[in-house]
């Protein structure tokens, strides 16, 4: 992703925003032909240092963030389905990306924000939000975002006391709700699309305890799939059971276990990103599918290059996590032009069709193209539609 990233990492700008409990530190991609930047939120230990938050920033804002929505504005202008159904305007965006990075002054509360239960939790969120409200007021929004980190799920509903300039707020507020089955519904998406025999193959889902891997995993026994198995680190966990009729994994952080790679078939994995390139991958048989169904989940550059292309050489074929995921970037944006037309009760229906023709439109791209899906990815960023 070198070239993708070196185009336009210069135009990264990194904002510090100080309040009481932590100091903020928002990414925008600076760049004129958009209406608004959007990204998500991370909690980060307070002992990480400066340099090292920057760099994941600027990471997450470009091979994240603006990866994703560039790719919706590459596909919005080719959708199937009517422009009259969608919100005014929404045809037309074009979006870019940003980030923000939550820092604790200190390791008591950055414990406190991991905790939702306590007590403290909602006053000292609060004190965070109500500066990030008021920053991003008055920076008129062109900065948009969605605090999604942690297991609270009201987060994006307390940002919203603050500013309007927050997405994914619950339904009844006019908002799209938490996007994960959004997300997940991409990866699904893709699974069909692309493997129309799947039920008949063995599928290790990877990260099966998380909420996108529940999601899926569902859809996969209702489907009926033959030959299930998971893996999960919380599987370890003595109250943490493995699901009925699924065979159970050994599961190592920061990597797939050959276990899980050796089985084959499609393997899913849903998980938190740069394992691909710890794992032993002559492990993986011909002919596998490895769905990365999460962010950065190939390096950047010559590595995720030369990785991809060497399991390609192997027909094994590996998409990327910016392709599966984008749903909640997508529906974000859908929930954004509802609100911005006045419309108060979110079109969940349309907007999982708007994510399956969005999705299955960028898969047609790439599957006709004779490179792989890496590759065929970052020409597509490049130079639009015109494979």
């Amino acid at each position: 992703m070198n070239d993708f990233r070196a185009s336009i990492s210069k135009n990264v700008k990194i904002y510090k925003i100080h309040t009481p409990f932590a100091t903020l530190y928002v990414a925008q991609l600076q760049d004129n032909y958009v209406h608004y930047c959007y990204g998500g939120t991370r909690l980060v230990s307070p002992e990480l240092p400066v340099v090292e938050i920057h760099r994941i920033l600027k990471k997450l804002t470009i091979e994240e963030s603006e990866c994703k929505n560039r790719l919706i504005n590459i596909a919005i202008p080719n959708l199937r389905i009517e422009y009259d159904r969608l919100p005014k305007e929404f045809s037309k965006s074009k979006v870019g990306g940003a980030r923000c990075i939550i820092q604790p002054i200190n390791k008591d509360i950055y414990e406190l924000l991991l905790n939702p239960e306590n007590e403290k939790f909602e006053s000292c969120i609060q004190g965070i939000f109500r500066e990030l409200g008021d920053w991003l007021n008055k920076r008129k929004g062109i900065i948009k975002l969605t605090p999604d980190f942690g297991k609270y799920a009201g987060l994006a509903d307390l940002l919203h006391t603050y500013t309007e300039n927050v997405l994914g707020i619950a339904c009844n507020k006019g908002g799209c709700g938490g996007k994960s089955s959004y997300s997940a519904h991409g990866v699904i998406t893709a699974l069909e699309y692309l493997v129309s025999n799947y039920r008949e193959l063995p599928i290790t889902l990877i990260g099966a305890n998380g909420s996108m891997g529940g999601y899926i995993l569902n859809f996969l026994q209702e489907s009926q799939a033959n030959d299930i198995a998971v893996c999960d680190l919380a599987y370890t966990r003595k109250e943490v059971h493995a699901p009925l009729g699924c065979q159970l994994l050994p599961a190592e952080p920061r990597k797939f276990t050959d276990e899980c790679l050796k089985r084959g078939g499609v393997i899913i994995a849903t998980t938190y990103g740069e394992e691909l390139e710890n794992s032993n991958l002559r492990s993986i048989p011909s002919n596998s599918i490895l769905i990365m169904a999460h962010n950065l989940s190939i390096p950047s550059g010559a590595k995720g290059l030369n990785l991809t292309r060497n399991l390609y050489d192997r027909n094994i074929v590996v998409i990327n996590g910016q392709i599966l995921t984008l749903g909640g970037a997508l529906t974000s944006r859908l929930e954004w032009y509802s609100r911005l037309n006045g419309i108060k009760d979110f079109n969940k229906p349309l907007a999982f069709e708007l994510v399956t023709t969005v999705t299955q439109y960028l898969c047609q791209l790439i599957r006709n193209n004779s490179m792989p899906f890496f590759h065929s990815m970052l020409h597509i960023l490049k130079n639009g539609a015109n494979l």
